[in-house]
């Protein structure tokens, strides 16, 4: 299987291809620069995330106006304004006597798409390397790169475009209801605690961050036929509820129940859920 990735995943897959084995384990990586600087915070995310399969702890990037508009909606409550806030996180920048074990520098003006050709993220080759290598197999989204940009790039890309009969694609229907003209997540569970979903619910990630995105959204359950099996673990690290239904309860709720004003409660002692809308009220066993 080969994998084509993002153009901030493969910043880190060139700089672990020389460094893998040596001594960057058990060591914090910090990025800084302009090309950091240029990044979304799900491009930094990103970069920090692979930081761990370099064997490091954690990957640091410095707080700035960027990481302020995106906590905003979370820290207004706590700051006056934008910039109290930029000041308070401008602590958390390393000090400029700081030392550290090793510094590298990069450029990356010329650096050409990277295609990881093994299992291990050190094993990587240019695109051009790996020019005519037949490709089988397709999956949008991993524990490091399952963001919506990453979903908004694959989807302008695949828009009124067939994939290859020889090319077996993942969950290639994830993409047909993303609108490219914008997809506002946090409007679409406002005000929600529980998300219907169906199969194998969860993009995987061997992180907490996926789950937390749901949960800073105020959604603590979710209910499912099946789900990612690391997603569904870490959402009970984060205290959150992951039920299984089985697929013809889970398509009953849809036929039934989407679009309408619906409540749902969850019975732990007598493993039931308990469902409302306007003019239906039911339970389902959750043990049948």
């Amino acid at each position: 299987m080969t994998f084509l990735e993002n153009h901030q995943k493969k910043m880190l897959l060139q700089k672990l291809s020389p460094f893998y084995k040596l001594s960057e384990f058990f060591l914090s990586h910090e990025f800084t620069g302009p090309v950091i600087e240029a990044m979304s915070m799900d491009s930094r995310m990103t970069l920090c995330n692979m930081a761990v399969e370099a064997g490091g702890t954690c990957g640091i990037c410095y707080p700035d106006r960027t990481t302020v508009e995106y906590l905003w909606d979370f820290i207004k409550d706590e700051f006056n304004t934008k910039e109290d806030a930029l000041k308070e996180y401008s602590k958390w920048i390393s000090d400029a006597d700081a030392s550290y074990e090793k510094v590298y520098d990069y450029d990356v003006t010329n650096l050409e798409p990277m295609v990881t050709f093994g299992f291990k993220p050190d094993q990587v080759k240019t695109v051009n390397e790996m020019s005519g290598t037949k490709i089988h197999r397709v999956y949008i989204g991993s524990c490091t790169n399952g963001r919506m940009e990453d979903l908004r790039m694959a989807a302008s890309i695949l828009k009124d475009r067939k994939i290859s009969d020889d090319v077996r694609a993942l969950k290639p229907y994830l993409l047909e209801d993303l609108s490219l003209a914008g997809f506002n997540a946090k409007e679409d569970i406002k005000d929600k605690a529980v998300l219907v979903a169906r199969a194998n619910f969860g993009c995987g990630s061997s992180r907490e961050h996926a789950p937390w995105a749901l949960e800073v959204n105020g959604i603590n359950v979710v209910i499912a036929e099946s789900f990612a099996r690391i997603f569904r673990q870490n959402m009970y690290n984060c205290g959150m509820f992951a039920i299984e239904l089985p697929k013809d309860k889970i398509e009953y709720l849809f036929e039934n129940y989407s679009g309408k004003d619906t409540s749902i409660t969850i019975d732990s002692d007598k493993g039931k859920i308990i469902v409302t809308s306007s003019n239906q009220s039911e339970e389902i066993d959750l043990k049948k």
